[in-house]
């Protein structure tokens, strides 16, 4: 059976308790990430729809031999489910407008993110630059300290150099 959606064309190759609803189905695809699969499984559970993508490539894991696989072990037993064969090569011109209409946007609203970014950034700069004092040194930041080590009576006063030493601590 062939299902048209604006998503483009589908078959369906099993329909498990009569699970398929075009309008779930519709409402959860996502077409930038299910437009790589030529098999989708959907399966419901509470009436939750549910979309894993399979594709026809052997080395990845996500084979479409794998989906039994994924009925038994991922899916609630008993639970509705079917499996979508993507046609190739027959999309509808409205998916394919939906595609750049959604492109689009997120172009603008890439535009939009970058001069908002761009304006904070200025502004955030010429805060910052207020706010520094003009005569500050650059570089490490350093605390002397003096050595703790006690002198020993036993030795001679020549020998104690320690005692009035100080060093310095970068941090």
């Amino acid at each position: 059976m062939m299902v048209e959606t604006k998503f483009g064309n589908f078959e369906i190759l099993k329909n498990e308790k009569d699970a398929f609803e075009l309008k779930k189905f519709e409402d959860k695809y996502l077409p930038e990430y299910f437009d790589k699969y030529d098999y989708l499984v959907g399966d419901l559970s509470d009436d939750i729809l549910r979309l894993k993508g399979f594709s026809n490539d052997s080395k990845s894991k996500n084979y479409f031999h794998f989906i039994p696989e994924y009925l038994v072990e991922s899916c609630p037993y008993n639970c509705r489910y079917y499996i979508l064969k993507r046609i190739k090569g027959q999309k509808n011109n409205d998916a394919e407008l939906f595609k750049i209409y959604q492109e689009e946007i997120l172009k603008s609203e890439k535009l939009e993110e970058k001069e908002s970014v761009q304006e904070e950034v200025v502004v955030a700069s010429s805060e910052e630059e207020k706010a520094k004092p003009q005569n500050k040194k650059k570089g490490h930041k350093f605390k002397k300290y003096r050595n703790k080590k006690k002198a020993n009576k036993n030795e001679p006063r020549a020998n104690n150099w320690r005692k009035n030493n100080w060093n310095i601590r970068y941090y």
